[in-house]
């Protein structure tokens, strides 16, 4: 992902493009958790969430954001940058070809 005058856009990639690295995180409403299985299962053994997914465009989270990673005694942490619309719209102004 790069940026202009606070203008982020996904990089472009098939162009060899570099720039920093983010995490594509959604926010789930505690509302719309409907169950945690602690145990996980034989394949995954960390927690799953069942959700209910009646936020907009059927999806479970309320936003979806590009997070920047950083650690604190060795466990990462994040810090929101923007979301993805605003990148997305950026993105399709510059013809680039980005995940879904």
């Amino acid at each position: 992902m790069s940026t202009g005058e606070d203008n982020w856009r996904f990089r472009d990639w098939l162009h060899g493009e570099n720039g920093e690295k983010f995490w594509c995180v959604g926010f789930i409403p505690y509302e719309g958790i409907l169950d945690v299985d602690w145990e996980g299962d034989k394949y995954y053994d960390y927690p799953h969430i069942v959700c209910y997914f009646d936020q907009p465009n059927k999806q479970p989270y309320e936003r979806i954001m590009l997070c920047r990673e950083w650690m604190f005694d060795k466990t990462p942490h994040f810090n929101e940058v923007v979301d993805i619309q605003t990148v997305r719209k950026a993105s399709k102004k510059y013809g680039l070809k980005y995940f879904g």
